[in-house]
């Protein structure tokens, strides 16, 4: 349903859809809540933003660089005269080193991210059409190219020369993950998977490294990210269930990055 359906015109509308077809992706949690009150809830569209941005490292380096440039070159602007939100800010500014000062990332921190691009779009698609255009001609018509792009980039396998390049520069928010994840234990999240540890079953470690293998040739990995026991799925750190099979994290078997 979704991989036929036609994009949507609206830039919020566009928005929407790509929230949708990450929400059948499986990055939203589990909540018991419908997809439509989910991609409703700030805290929920975050949270599934991180996830699907850190499986799909690859997509920003296939997006249009005219798109990324015309993104990346409007300040942003605080609602009501505040200040932009700090993490917002940063993806930014990342996004104006790598477009507009041309630093493409060679101390493996400053290139901009897929998570920096949707925190931007995120910003830029809640607002009316009408201020966009505003703040700048075309920019309107640039956000939903964009988010055109990555909804087809999402139903579609990764790009693995653009993942290996993401592999490069790593993950150039992980300080911001470290700070989201701050007072979880990624062993504890991942319930201490024996895989992980010393001493381990020879042939689970086997399986392992297999796994850890084929999962970073397609997706950024941090440490406490753990793989599915029963389907052999990556998930990331903090995820409670597999996203795949619904298996618990803290299930025999499963072994953590």
């Amino acid at each position: 349903e979704l991989e036929a359906a036609t994009m949507p015109e609206a830039v919020v509308e566009s928005w929407y859809m790509l929230l949708r077809v990450i929400h059948h992706l499986g990055h939203f949690e589990s909540t018991g809540t419908s997809r439509e009150v989910a991609i409703q809830s700030r805290n929920d569209v975050k949270t599934a933003l991180l996830s699907f941005a850190r499986a799909r490292a690859d997509i920003v380096f296939g997006l249009a660089h005219d798109d990324l440039l015309a993104l990346a070159e409007v300040p942003l602007a605080g609602a009501g005269g505040r200040p932009v939100e700090r993490k917002l800010g940063n993806a930014a500014a990342r996004l104006a080193a790598t477009y507009l000062a041309g630093d493409t990332g060679a101390n493996g921190q400053s290139h901009a991210s897929t998570q920096d691009v949707l925190r931007v779009l995120w910003d830029r698609a809640m607002l009316p059409e009408q201020q966009l255009e505003r703040e700048a001609p075309g920019l309107s018509s640039a956000v939903r190219s964009l988010v055109h792009q990555v909804v087809r980039a999402a139903l579609s396998a990764p790009n693995h020369e653009h993942a290996a390049a993401a592999q490069k520069l790593g993950t150039p928010t992980s300080a911001e993950l470290a700070a989201h994840h701050e007072g979880k234990s990624a062993r504890q999240a991942a319930g201490a998977q024996p895989g992980a540890q010393e001493g381990a079953d020879p042939q689970l470690m086997r399986k392992h490294a297999a796994r850890l293998a084929a999962a970073s040739s397609t997706a950024v990995l941090e440490a406490g990210d753990w793989f599915c026991a029963v389907c052999g799925t990556t998930n990331f750190r903090g995820r409670k269930t597999c996203i795949r099979c619904r298996l618990p994290a803290r299930s025999l078997g499963n072994t953590v990055v």
